[in-house]
């Protein structure tokens, strides 16, 4: 067989196995068997060794067909190495145990093998249209070279992975928090002749931030829902995260369930945040406000803790102190009993 068609069929076993791996991938991240396998400080190098390989046999196989003219018998060699490194990491993924760090080796495994499969997409391409390469294998490649340094950012432990996601969803909280804030700061006439244009009328929306003193009333009353589960997120991190409990070892049974629940926690307040804009719909901030409000019920429930009498403890909230004994456990009653007298309170709007 000739080379250049040598080059292009291992090209294309180059592709499938890409998609075989990403299907295999995607059906793991759905899965939450268990399976025998090394410790995970041994999975998480063998990866990560994977994805560096990966990195050196691209670049090797962009040399060889991004020159001109391509050398196809130079590209073999890397072809078959990354066709053989795409099954090696696939399998290396699938051995993790389930869980946070699982999500995110399948994850970093996915987009590597993604951008691999487009590398090699493209170079199948130019092969087959017999035609000058015009630079653009050199986006690709850096897209897999992007790709495995992201992989090299995997976490150590179960913790750290939960520690690293709670952290970003902490922000997205923090942005719907400052958006509510900005809105109760803000201070604009309605009627202003310097009223600034902001587009939205010309796309046929309709759309004004111009609060009505009853819209602005209502803010008000939700903003201390956000506040409150924005206070209890930070505290869980602490907690139940950076410092688990006294007797609780480094894997936390409810780890995957908290984190699952920050996610919850911070689509449902970006919903409510987003609700108060004008012009407003009652009936879409009570049901969002409801959305926050059962994911801090479903947590209360999966953590067990007691909710005692509803009164304003907004300033003892934020005097108590941390820690893993009674003192902080009442901090967590407190707040959560606090959350229930807000949200009450928002049913008369």
């Amino acid at each position: 067989m000739p080379e250049k068609e040598q080059a292009l069929a291992s090209l294309e076993i180059l592709i499938e196995t890409c998609k075989a791996a990403r299907v295999s991938l995607n059906s793991l991240s759905q899965s939450t068997s268990d399976t025998e396998s090394a410790s995970v400080d041994v999975l998480r190098k063998d990866t990560l060794s994977i994805h560096r390989l990966i990195h050196t046999s691209s670049t090797r196989l962009s040399v060889a067909l991004g020159k001109q003219p391509p050398s196809y018998p130079i590209a073999l060699v890397p072809l078959k190495d990354l066709t053989s490194q795409v099954g090696q990491l696939t399998s290396c993924t699938t051995v993790f145990p389930p869980g946070l760090l699982r999500k995110e080796a399948v994850w970093a495994a996915e987009t590597t093998i993604q951008a691999l499969e487009a590398l090699a997409q493209h170079f199948a391409t130019i092969c087959r249209q017999n035609k000058a390469d015009d630079q653009e294998y050199l986006i690709k490649t850096g897209a897999v070279h992007d790709a495995v340094m992201k992989a090299a950012e995997l976490s150590e432990s179960e913790i750290d992975a939960a520690v690293k996601r709670w952290k970003v969803n902490a922000e997205s909280l923090e942005d719907s928090l400052g958006e509510v804030k900005e809105m109760m700061e803000e201070k604009r006439e309605a009627d202003s002749e310097d009223a600034t244009d902001d587009g939205w009328d010309e796309l046929g929306e309709g759309f004004s931030d111009t609060l009505s003193v009853e819209e602005m009333d209502r803010v008000k009353k939700v903003f201390p829902l956000l506040r409150f589960t924005t206070m209890l997120h930070g505290k869980l991190l602490s907690h139940h995260i950076l410092k688990p409990p006294r007797g609780t070892t480094t894997t936390i049974p409810h780890l995957d369930v908290l984190v699952a629940f920050s996610n919850s926690l911070v689509v449902a307040s970006d919903d409510l945040a987003s609700s108060l804009y004008a012009p407003q719909n009652l009936e879409t901030i009570q049901e969002s406000a409801e959305h926050v409000f059962q994911v801090i019920t479903d947590l209360d429930s999966e953590l067990g803790i007691t909710k005692v009498d509803q009164e304003d403890l907004a300033e003892q909230l934020q005097r108590l102190q941390l820690g893993n004994g009674s003192e902080c456990l009442t901090w967590f009653r407190r707040c959560f009993s606090q959350i229930n007298a807000v949200y009450t309170n928002l049913h008369i709007m």
